[in-house]
């Protein structure tokens, strides 16, 4: 008899060893986006829905480094923002 699993809502389920065919949406924001035209905010927005993304599996497994590295320049980028305007001031 095959034992059932409850379906948790928002979350994908893959059995152990389980090639995933899942693909990250194509509406999401790409990993290779240019960040040095986006303002401060819109630059705290994108790392919010990254995160978020990442937390609610939206982001397929196989693309999750790549969103880190995302990140990772996302970080730089704000606080090269946040230097410059200290600078202007």
């Amino acid at each position: 008899m095959a034992e059932k699993t409850p379906f948790i809502q928002g979350k994908r389920v893959r059995h152990s060893n389980a090639q995933s065919s899942y693909a990250t949406p194509g509406n999401f924001p790409k990993p290779d986006q240019e960040l040095e035209k986006l303002n401060g905010n819109d630059l705290r927005g994108l790392r919010h829905e990254v995160e978020t993304g990442i937390k609610n599996g939206v982001v397929a497994d196989q693309d999750v480094k790549t969103y880190f590295r995302m990140l990772d320049r996302i970080e730089i980028a704000i606080e090269q923002r946040s230097r410059r305007e200290e600078d202007l001031r």
